[in-house]
């Protein structure tokens, strides 16, 4: 296989506690033809400090605000110059296999987008977080096998919906004509590319080899409104992919969901609708261009 140049995003807010550890794990790669990008979402702790003491062998960028995660990983984007790209939260910890695993299986069937990786909970490494994601029959992103024992696992999903956020690996190809909606802010935004990478005729395959070792809810300790963006962005992405015909039982299974939900984690929906009301045109752009919409909803499990 040839070395070709994968870039490494990394992305990191007010984690002074956890960055050294994530970089550290990318610059021990087994693939050594790597450049690393970090984008810090205008931390106001000492990560800066810290990452500096790597700065020959990272490109940091400071973001002047908080772009979020979707934000955050288009503005770094804008310096990948490798084949593939891959990412990584600052609550992830890469195998030193991570990327060369992934890559191999692309090389190997250019049909594969993106690679979903095997994550394990860092805390729990017999326990699997995830390995890609899929839409549920209650709407909502799940992870597949999650909390599942390795060692009871016989058979992992080859193919996923999505690739979870935190190690996903994609062809850079696809970002000529795709990026991260960096109006979901939080969550959602690994489920929106999937779709998007699902919908331009590539699939998303897992592969268990690469591996990703995840500081759950880590970066989410600053995150209060994590329940309320979770439901605004889910229903913000069904909106804008699923095709006319499911609209009827999917309004229904919805109001259903809702009132469940908004008794037992107090949310407010109505303020739910009325931004994804705002947001409406975004979301009327992106069904016009894909006018001709398949039905990815299978793949999504609903």
């Amino acid at each position: 296989m040839e070395n070709f140049l994968v870039s490494i995003i990394i992305i990191n807010y007010n984690g002074q506690d956890i960055i050294k550890d994530c970089v550290e794990s990318t610059l021990l790669q087994s693939h050594n033809n790597n450049e690393i990008i970090v984008i810090d979402n205008n931390s106001s702790d000492k990560s800066l400090d810290i990452l500096s003491q790597y700065q020959k062998s990272l490109k940091i960028v400071r973001s002047e605000k908080n772009l979020g995660c979707p934000g955050a990983r288009n503005l770094a984007l804008k310096y990948c110059k490798g084949k593939y790209v891959a990412f990584i939260d600052n609550d992830g910890r890469a195998d030193r296999d991570w990327i060369e695993k992934g890559v191999k299986k692309m090389e190997q069937n250019p049909a594969i987008g993106a690679i979903a990786p095997l994550v394990l909970f860092a805390k729990e490494n017999n326990l699997i977080n995830g390995i890609g994601g899929f839409i549920n029959k209650n709407g909502a992103g799940e992870d597949y096998l999650y909390r599942q024992p390795l060692e009871k696992v016989k058979k992992f999903p080859s193919y996923a919906l999505y690739p979870m956020g935190c190690g996903m690996i994609i062809r850079a190809d696809i970002f000529k004509d795709n990026e991260f909606d960096e109006v979901l802010f939080n969550y959602y935004d690994d489920a929106d590319m999937g779709i998007k990478i699902w919908s331009s005729g590539y699939r998303i395959a897992t592969e268990s080899s690469s591996v990703v070792y995840h500081l759950f809810s880590q970066s989410d300790k600053y995150n209060k409104n994590k329940v309320y963006l979770c439901e605004r962005n889910r229903i913000y992405t069904h909106l804008k992919y699923l095709i006319l015909s499911q609209f009827p039982a999917w309004i229904l299974k919805e109001t259903i969901r809702e009132i469940a939900v908004a008794q037992i984690y107090k949310i407010n929906f109505f303020s739910i609708w009325w931004w994804n009301i705002k947001n409406f045109n975004r979301i009327k752009n992106r069904r016009k261009k894909n006018n001709n919409m398949k039905n990815i909803f299978p793949v999504l499990k609903i």
